[in-house]
Parts: structure tokens; C-alpha cells; sequence
């Protein structure tokens, strides 16, 4: 898999799309890292703004880093 987004690992627990394996885990947390630019300029000064750049502009965002709990 090369895209990642919020939801890729609903596909291992929620709803009953969680057919691809037997492991299932629940997402406790995901922290998006942003590019330099848009974290300084646009996260910091104008946070309301930056739904609508991760929307219509590519590569604001570096890192997803998620924090799971394996639900057994």
C-alpha cells in the first residue's frame, strides 16, 4: 500500500469492510506532521484555513503517525 490516509486503518476493525485479515485494531490517536512551510505559516497564524489547504493543495502533510490498540 503507498497512500496512507486517516482512515486506512478502519480497514482492520470498523464496519464490515474488515474482511482483509483476522488482526483488528482500534485507532486511539493519529497526529498529522505538516510540511515546514504550511506548519509555520499556515497551522500556526490562520488554523482554520488548514482544512481547506490539506483539501486543495499536495504535500502539506509529511507524517501520519498513528497510535493503535489491538482489540482481541
Amino acid at each position: 500500500m503507498r497512500l496512507f490516509t486517516e482512515e486506512t486503518f478502519d480497514y482492520f476493525g470498523k464496519g464490515e469492510r474488515s474482511y482483509y485479515t483476522h488482526a483488528r485494531f482500534q485507532v486511539t490517536s493519529v497526529v498529522k506532521v505538516y510540511e515546514y512551510h504550511v506548519d509555520r505559516y499556515v497551522r500556526r497564524l490562520f488554523p482554520r484555513i488548514l482544512p481547506w489547504v490539506e483539501w486543495y493543495f499536495d504535500n502539506t502533510v509529511e507524517k501520519l503517525i498513528f497510535t493503535l490498540e489491538t482489540q482481541k
